[in-house]
């Protein structure tokens, strides 16, 4: 009876601490994770054709396309997928390369086999063996003039040998998701199993002019350069007529251009043009004369620019969700609950006309870790907006509701109660402990007496029978014999 109400008394204190009272500010482990409600936080892929845009423009090139250079949206398209020879346009993916793995101000020299070993009727600017240029001088070589003693100079430069540089050429080229594409030399000189798509070339020009240093040469018309140690200065002039203002075919919006041809692959061109915030890329391969690859240009790229219009493709409401608030305190975070979120303001952007708000998908990139005090219209993160896989923009995501940080004076309170509660558990613990081996103790002792009191009982009942037993059984055996006479008696 005492042992079970020591065990009733044990269970009753464990039940008071377990619920002594603090502040509701749970301790979270680890870093927070955003909770959002979005049904369409996931984008969709959608297959981008050449949307059924009445249009008059007719391309003579066997090949086109036209795409939006900052989302990569393909416009207008023409045999886009057709493997075809490049020609010099091969040297933006040269000189792309250069910009990333090498450095501008080193000194490029020209060998043996960079001066000779380009093919007979190579597009060059006369460099000798063992002359010596600047890297960055040696870029505008290769985009102003095409010269492609150059490119094999700066590919020698930068890996070894142009070898290893034309594989470094196909291994970006597959980075940047083209699957038609390979490339055999850093020039273009006709080669049948050097060859691309005009697809393949707006992504690979896409990527181009992201690059800074890259853009700069680009979009030059002229440039010097410097004597070296073997020629005079050198005066070079952009091959690209769409960016001479003397020229006819000149373009008023073109920002840069490359021009390419070998009897092979005929004219080849891409062009980056420019219209209030709107930048667009063409690519025409295969064309029969220069003249008609301008003209093709320009057709695309005027379409392109005509058919932009301002549009909403997110309402403000359409987006709701909410995100954890926390609160750091000496090394310890605090999850203070969460607040709601919505967009700033509606998304509204220029956009190709074809776009409309029921084919676009969005993805939030919510801020982590967001510390209290969060005030009403606070930024917390970003809402991607999809036309199919193409990302088109992104809208701001501000807090629709605020929470204020809690003082440190409660969070010193709340530390100091979990402080107490873990002491008690703690302390609860070690008598939980005590008072489990006490009961064991006490039962082993309880067996212990029980089993010595059973033999004691046994050993005077032997005792007994030692002392006894023989006059017991002398007893037992004279009464048997007078039952055996008594029986005999009877009989007779």
């Amino acid at each position: 009876m005492l042992l079970k109400k020591f065990f009733l008394y044990i269970t009753l204190i464990c039940m008071i601490a377990a619920n002594i009272p603090y502040t509701v500010l749970a301790e979270t482990e680890t870093t927070t994770e955003s909770v959002v409600s979005d049904s369409t936080s996931e984008t969709t892929t959608a297959l981008i054709d050449t949307h059924g845009i009445d249009t008059d423009i007719s391309i003579n090139a066997e090949a086109c396309i036209l795409i939006d250079a900052d989302t990569g949206v393909v416009l207008y398209e023409k045999n886009s997928h057709e493997v075809l020879y490049p020609a010099s346009i091969t040297k933006i993916m040269t000189v792309l390369l250069a910009c990333e793995e090498g450095n501008l101000s080193d000194t490029v020299v020209h060998s043996e086999n960079a001066v000779f070993g380009i093919g007979e009727g190579s597009s060059h600017i006369g460099m000798d063996v063992g002359e010596e240029v600047n890297f960055e001088d040696a870029l505008y070589g290769i985009l102003l003039e095409s010269a492609n003693e150059v490119c094999m100079a700066i590919a020698e430069h930068i890996d070894g040998t142009v070898e290893k540089f034309v594989d470094r050429m196909n291994e970006k080229a597959a980075e940047l998701g083209c699957k038609d594409t390979h490339f055999a030399n850093p020039h273009g000189y006709h080669d049948d199993n050097h060859y691309t798509t005009c697809y393949d070339m707006a992504l690979i020009t896409k990527a181009a002019v992201q690059n800074e240093e890259f853009l700069k040469i680009f979009s030059t018309v002229d440039h010097t350069i410097p004597p070296t140690n073997k020629n005079v200065e050198r005066y070079l002039h952009n091959k690209d007529k769409q960016m001479r203002p003397t020229s006819p075919y000149y373009y008023e919006n073109i920002i840069g251009g490359k021009t390419g041809f070998h009897d092979q692959a005929l004219n080849t061109l891409v062009s980056y043009a420019g219209k209030d915030d709107v930048k667009l890329i063409s690519v025409v391969m295969k064309d029969n004369g220069a003249a008609l690859a301008y003209e093709d240009s320009a057709k695309l790229l005027d379409y392109g620019f005509s058919i932009y219009e301002d549009k909403t493709l997110v309402a403000s409401d359409s987006y709701t969700g909410e995100i954890p608030v926390i609160q750091n305190y000496k090394e310890k975070v605090y999850d203070l609950g969460t607040v709601s979120l919505k967009l700033e303001d509606d998304y509204t952007t220029n956009v190709p006309s074809f776009i409309d708000a029921s084919q676009i998908t969005v993805k939030p990139q919510l801020n982590e870790n967001i510390q209290a005090p969060v005030e009403v219209g606070a930024d917390v993160g970003s809402l991607d907006v999809y036309y199919g896989d193409y990302l088109i923009g992104t809208a701001k995501i501000v807090a629709a509701t605020g929470i204020d940080a809690v003082p440190e004076s409660d969070l010193e309170h709340q530390e100091r109660m979990e402080n107490l509660k873990a002491f008690a558990l703690k302390v609860l613990k070690i008598v939980g402990i005590v008072a489990a081996a006490a009961a064991v103790i006490i039962i082993l002792l309880i067996a212990y007496f029980k089993l010595r009191g059973g033999r004691r009982r046994r050993k005077k009942i032997y005792s007994y029978s030692g002392r006894y037993g023989t006059a017991h059984k002398n007893m037992q055996k004279r009464n048997n014999k007078r039952r055996r006479v008594k029986y005999k008696i009877r009989i007779k």
